[in-house]
């Protein structure tokens, strides 16, 4: 069987993890000779160095709701918090 072909039957596969599927196309890349690729998965693999360099697809943004409380009783129930 091809890698090429090794790589789809993974990639719909409910029994292979994604570590196993990015490491056979880190093999893939390296046949290839792209380092693009080969780049991606190796940061897919191992985490970004930065968060500048982190894809849209990495990115979560959420809105949640907390409870603060202060002195002298105060405090905000609910109060909105973005993290944008």
């Amino acid at each position: 069987m091809s890698l090429l072909r090794d790589i789809q039957n993974a990639a719909v596969s409910k029994d292979t993890d994604v570590a196993t599927l990015l490491r056979k196309c880190k093999i893939l890349a390296v046949r290839l000779g792209n380092d693009e690729f080969k780049n991606w998965v190796d940061s897919e693999l191992n985490g970004y160095e930065s968060i500048d360099n982190l894809p849209e697809y990495r990115i979560l943004h959420t809105i949640s709701h907390r409870h603060f409380s202060g002195p002298y009783g105060s405090s905000l129930k609910d109060a909105l918090y973005n993290d944008n």
